[in-house]
């Protein structure tokens, strides 16, 4: 028994030339699309040290962030990056640390290090995803000369609160 027609002519040679173009925009239109979210834009934010300050923007954004650290002074610096824990203030770190109470209780964790020497940028930077309305501190522990206060007892310490989402 012969097989039916069909069965020995091509799909392809029984779909007229337009009707092929609209298989293909329908089967197209049917295939899974990947979801592309945006990035959020990588706020650059420069820490500036100085011989015994930091100096930067006076306002920070919430989300991501990337942090450089320029050595502007004439010794060597560094910046430690802390986030303080809710409610807790710079006075609080200075005095637990005057008592000899543990600093650390105070913080919710370090964003990071980074070491520069005199006139020089650091090798690396610090990417952070900053929370709103949370409160990070900068500060420099090193120190001159053995005997010598650590540069934040000279000044080198910051606070900075993050802006609310809204802002």
């Amino acid at each position: 028994m012969p097989l039916p027609s069909f069965a020995s002519t091509s799909l392809v040679a029984r779909v007229r030339p337009w009707g092929l173009a609209s298989l293909t925009l329908i089967l197209g239109a049917c295939a899974a699309q990947p979801v592309v979210e945006e990035a959020p834009e990588v706020h650059q934010i420069v820490v500036g040290g100085l011989d015994y300050t930091f100096e930067m923007e006076e306002s920070v954004r919430p989300g991501p962030a990337e942090i450089t650290f320029d050595n502007r002074g004439e010794v060597d610096h560094e910046v430690v990056l802390i986030r303080l824990q809710p409610g807790a203030t710079m006075a609080d770190f200075a005095e637990a640390m005057a008592t000899g109470d543990d600093p650390e209780a105070l913080t919710d964790g370090i964003g990071g290090i980074l070491i520069a020497g005199p006139g020089e940028t650091a090798m690396g930077t610090l990417n952070v995803d900053f929370e709103a309305g949370r409160t990070y501190m900068l500060v420099c522990t090193f120190t001159d000369t053995p005997d010598a206060p650590p540069h934040m007892e000279l000044g080198m310490v910051r606070t900075f609160t993050v802006e609310d989402a809204e802002a």
